[in-house]
């Protein structure tokens, strides 16, 4: 039995299907009625694990009082406030040799995770000054090829990059070793992956809820603007975990996007094993 949550509603049930089963009878829904529409394409898929072990900064797990329950009731929210708990589809199990390597969940790209925090703060940096001069931050490379508008062929005469670019980049390369993100989902049903018998399903709870910044563009440089929550479809939002705009003091770093109600969380820094709860286990 697993836990689904079928239009911000939850069910127990064997299987997605047989949870929207249960929901569309609750709504009334009778024989011959249209079908129910499938799952969203997959959006966290396995990690593909590359290059040899590496040393990557600790992240510090200090959280204020009652942080542990700041997201319990974000689970299907459209648009939900502070992020907190988020869920990852994974054939791996927890002990892998990848994940204990990674002490987590990791992205691809070895050299960013070695400074994983140094480059999401400079990933911060280039998003607000555009010109600013990555060239000796190691590990930052492809990163600053997402960031530089020449190279956003799918929008011609673009000058300017938005956080609309940089998912659909993502998008593109999700399988690519030099993948720098770790994708995650705001629902449990990972975009599907949650139901199949292959792959686990994980629930992280964060030791600080992500905040929520809009990307608003200048002449020559951009600002970051809180804003409680996402507003739109084809609005993402950085967010960090600490006070500050410029995210330097943040140690968590991760991009919402797509439709507000099946948000993918796309994380530029590691999902520490320490936040990780088994909650559906795959068919062995």
């Amino acid at each position: 039995m697993g836990r689904f949550n079928i239009d911000g509603v939850f069910y127990e049930a064997a299987s997605y299907a047989e949870a929207r089963a249960k929901h569309l009878l609750s709504k009334g829904t009778v024989a011959g009625s249209p079908a129910p529409v499938a799952p969203p394409p997959p959006v966290s898929g396995p990690a593909q694990v590359v290059g040899v072990p590496v040393r990557r900064e600790s992240i510090q797990d200090a959280s204020p009082p009652g942080a542990g329950d700041a997201g319990a009731g974000q689970r299907g929210q459209e648009g939900a406030s502070a992020i907190q708990i988020v869920h990852r589809a994974d054939s791996r199990d927890l002990d892998d040799s990848s994940i204990k390597r990674d002490r987590g969940f990791a992205c691809q790209n070895g050299q960013w995770c070695i400074r994983e925090v140094l480059c999401a703060r400079t990933f911060v940096q280039k998003l607000l000054d555009p010109s600013l001069d990555t060239s000796k931050v190691g590990g930052f490379e492809f990163a600053a090829t997402v960031l530089t508008p020449v190279q956003i062929n799918f929008r011609q005469g673009a000058t300017k990059v938005r956080l609309q670019d940089v998912m659909a980049t993502i998008k593109r390369v999700l399988k690519d070793t030099r993948a720098f993100w770790v994708s995650t989902s705001l629902n449990e049903e990972c975009g599907g992956y949650a139901t199949r018998d292959d792959y686990n399903c994980y629930r992280f709870t964060l030791p600080r809820p992500l905040k929520h910044y809009e990307l608003v563009l200048g002449e020559t440089t951009n600002t970051l603007k809180k804003v409680e929550r996402r507003s739109a479809d084809q609005v993402p939002t950085l967010c960090m975990d600490g006070e500050l705009a410029d995210g330097s003091d943040s140690r968590i770093f991760a991009i919402n996007s797509g439709p507000i109600n099946d948000c993918e969380i796309s994380f530029l820094t590691r999902i520490d094993q320490g936040w990780v709860e088994l909650i559906k286990k795959k068919v062995s």
